[in-house]
């Protein structure tokens, strides 16, 4: 388990908080890497997309998360991985970093 400090993307405005391409692709390979493993994380919002000062992108609050069988529904893995592209699409292009933009007291652990 990781500790990292950080804000959600809907902690901020839209105009403040964008996601390179880049950033995406590493988060989508991220659901991706606990779909395989048969878990789904059955609570994709912005409220639960993390960026800490390095610029990456973490999945958190697993608290709803579940274990399927893979071949059996399979559509509700789709359904995840585009509603979180589909998010993270929203906040896309240039991430533009502000100083002091992220609160040292806001803090959450990530199972990674």
């Amino acid at each position: 388990m990781s500790f990292v400090i950080g804000m959600t993307i809907v902690s901020t405005s839209l105009s403040e908080q964008k996601i390179k391409k880049q950033q995406k692709t590493r988060a989508i390979k991220g659901l991706e890497a606990i779909h395989k493993h048969g878990i789904l994380h059955n609570d994709i919002q912005e409220e639960n997309i993390l960026i800490n000062d390095n610029d990456d992108i973490y999945l958190i609050d697993f608290g709803m998360a579940s274990r399927e069988y893979t071949k059996k529904k399979r559509k509700l893995f789709e359904e995840e991985h585009l509603k979180y592209s589909n998010l993270l699409d929203r906040y896309k292009a240039q991430f533009v970093k502000k100083e002091g933009r992220i609160s040292k007291s806001r803090k959450c652990q990530v199972v990674s």
